[in-house]
């Protein structure tokens, strides 16, 4: 089944997946961007998809599963944004926690559900809008995916539903990728601008406190953790200045 959208907007499931096909309107841009982030990320081999699955969860256990059991303490309603392969969908359903995982890739929500079968996945258009009524989780988590949403349109939108789709004082656990290469980045994007291959969305917690505050949420900490997934070779890392995983905890603030 392929991507669809309508006039009017919907769910439709198809297997063990629900596709999402959004009623907003969007612009040319953001249709572009669409379309490119679909046709990348439906292009993974499932040879991939288990190798990156398996050389990912020796780090989610050994580093992320410590930050989710301090943070989510208590079995919640949790939106896996980004879910991909089934990674923080796995552990999050281990802890106890109802998961739904959304994502832009059927072909990795495809696994997710063999691989984590009591969580529910939603594929949608990667335009920004979600599925879902008004508070209905308790918790926003993602990592390795916020340095790909290239479309500062799509992201700003994302961050939007999320404080909609979230219960008052409704948790957000993000991990974004840090970068010190200027004091004012904005969001910086490293990469091909033009081109969906290899975007890399980088921010600082000065940046990242205010943005997330001008979207409605308290930010309770922010801290640095190491970056070993993949070897990047950006020229932040040539100067010799290493990324890193920047996390932010933060709670949906009272209107």
């Amino acid at each position: 089944a392929g991507w669809r959208r309508g006039a009017v907007g919907g769910l439709a499931r198809v297997d063990s997946l629900m596709i999402f096909w959004a009623s907003a309107p969007i612009d040319e841009d953001i249709q572009k961007y669409v379309m490119q982030c679909y046709g990348v990320c439906n292009a993974v081999s499932p040879e991939d998809l288990v190798g990156n699955y398996t050389g990912h969860m020796v780090l989610h256990k050994r580093l992320v599963l410590p930050i989710l059991m301090d943070v989510l303490r208590y079995p919640k309603k949790v939106l896996d944004f980004g879910c991909g392969v089934g990674r923080l969908s796995g552990l999050l359903d281990g802890m106890g926690h109802r998961v739904i995982g959304v994502d832009v890739s059927q072909v990795a929500m495809t696994r997710a559900a063999l691989l984590v079968p009591s969580a529910t996945f939603v594929y949608v258009g990667g335009d920004g809008m979600l599925p879902f009524p008004p508070e209905s989780f308790d918790a926003v988590v993602s990592m390795i995916t916020f340095q790909h949403i290239q479309f500062a349109q799509v992201r700003d939108r994302y961050f939007e539903e999320f404080h909609r789709v979230l219960r008052p004082h409704g948790i957000l656990l993000g991990q974004f990728n840090a970068d010190d290469s200027g004091e004012h980045i904005r969001w910086g994007e490293r990469g091909d601008p033009e081109n969906y291959e290899a975007p890399d969305v980088v921010c600082n917690e000065g940046e990242l406190d205010a943005y997330l505050t001008d979207k409605g949420f308290a930010v309770l900490r922010m801290w640095r953790t190491e970056c070993v997934t993949i070897e990047i070779a950006w020229a932040a890392q040539r100067r010799g200045k290493a990324d890193a995983w920047l996390w932010a905890h933060a709670v949906k603030a009272s209107p």
